[in-house]
């Protein structure tokens, strides 16, 4: 029970990064409340939870629309399902496309009497699952305004979610997209980041020939002919990020069941020469787990190549995997569709020329005796 308005609802990230302005002014004490006693949860949270449950539009007693949200319950429910259609509350379909300044942007995104600011910090949910709390709207104003230029282009939504993907949220999705925004910007990287990944520009490779394996991928990734003779040209300002062996995309990606699913498969006919052109791993949507999830916003699917076998019985292979955006058509499925307007906005970001695409390349290598415990695993032998 929210200890300030002493109702049950419960407000998720999503409800946060889509509610009318107004409204998220107007029940900011409740916000902060429910903040200070659970956290803000996502809407998969909010849904695998036994203790919530969605209650549908309705009209109430007094003839006014209700409902639409998802609330706390004291007995667990044992069934679960989506809304079908779009609530009328906080998730109402967002108003036609309008671009403003930035300063523009700022001012509807902020108020005169300013109160305290949620600081990012973690908290913890039932299942040991640690999220970040969501950043109060006044901090992403501030950013805007101060650095106008870096939105401009961008509808109110979009320019509030790149100022929000720059703020310090330890998960590697909103990692990697933070960094597309402090690239295009020309900021300084967040340390973090900087420990995790090496960051470096086509240009900036001193060993031409190293370059070259970079050249048909980055070529594809912006679609150019790789054989091009100005192709180096072109490419120069073109940014590759490798993340380090001990990382936690690498980590994540080596001890996936997919990523070990697809070893034990084809470890043989791998290890007999029968390497195919276009190899690609694929990788699910996740739910509550950190690294599935991370794993399926950043990647999602990876081209799989270079793939040798050493003296020393181990296996080394590289994953390249094009950091940009696609529009996504909306189903119907709630959630689906909510993921789908944050994809959909770092897409208008992209296409404004506000952000900077990636190359993701990286590299591993299992020792033979990964590589038994893979095959044991999955009944390879």
């Amino acid at each position: 029970m929210n200890r300030k308005n002493r109702k049950n609802r419960i407000y998720s990230e999503e409800d946060l990064l889509k509610m009318q302005l107004g409204n998220l002014f107007d029940i900011e004490e409740d916000i902060l409340a429910q903040d200070d006693e659970i956290g803000i949860p996502t809407l998969e949270e909010l849904e695998q939870s036994p203790n919530t449950e969605w209650i549908e539009p309705y009209i109430n007693e007094d003839g006014i629309e209700d409902g639409g949200f998802w609330q706390s319950v004291l007995t667990p429910m044992k069934e679960r399902s989506y809304p079908q259609t779009e609530p009328t509350d906080s998730f109402a379909p967002e108003s036609p496309l309008y671009k403003l300044s930035a300063i523009e942007v700022a001012d509807n995104l902020n108020t005169e009497d300013e109160e305290e600011k949620w600081e990012p910090s973690e908290y913890q949910l039932e299942g040991g699952v640690s999220k970040t709390r969501v950043p109060v709207v006044t901090d992403i104003a501030d950013e805007i305004k101060n650095t106008a230029k870096k939105y401009e282009g961008l509808d109110i939504w979009t320019a509030g979610q790149k100022a929000a993907s720059k703020l310090p949220i330890d998960t590697i999705e909103r990692e990697y997209y933070g960094l597309q925004s402090h690239l295009k910007d020309n900021e300084e990287i967040p340390q973090k980041v900087l420990e995790e990944n090496n960051i470096f520009r086509y240009g900036e490779i001193e060993d031409r020939l190293q370059a070259q394996k970079y050249t048909e991928d980055l070529a594809k990734m912006y679609g150019l002919d790789p054989k091009d003779p100005n192709i180096e040209e072109k490419l120069k300002g073109k940014v590759i990020v490798e993340p380090k062996s001990d990382s936690r995309i690498s980590q994540y990606i080596k001890n996936s069941d997919v990523m070990q699913q697809w070893v034990a498969d084809n470890y043989d006919r791998l290890k007999n020469g029968d390497i195919r052109e276009g190899e690609s791993i694929e990788f699910p949507k996740g739910v509550l787990q950190s690294d599935k999830r991370g794993l399926y916003l950043t990647l999602h699917k990876a081209g799989i190549d270079n793939i040798r076998f050493n003296e020393d019985g181990s296996m080394y292979y590289e994953l390249k995997d094009p950091d940009n955006y696609e529009y996504q058509n909306k189903t119907g499925e709630y959630v689906s569709d909510v993921v789908k307007d944050v994809n959909n906005r770092a897409y208008k970001q992209q296409e404004a020329g506000q952000l900077e695409n990636l190359l993701f390349s990286i590299s591993q290598t299992l020792t033979k005796e990964e590589i038994e415990e893979i095959l044991k695993r999955y009944g390879k032998r």
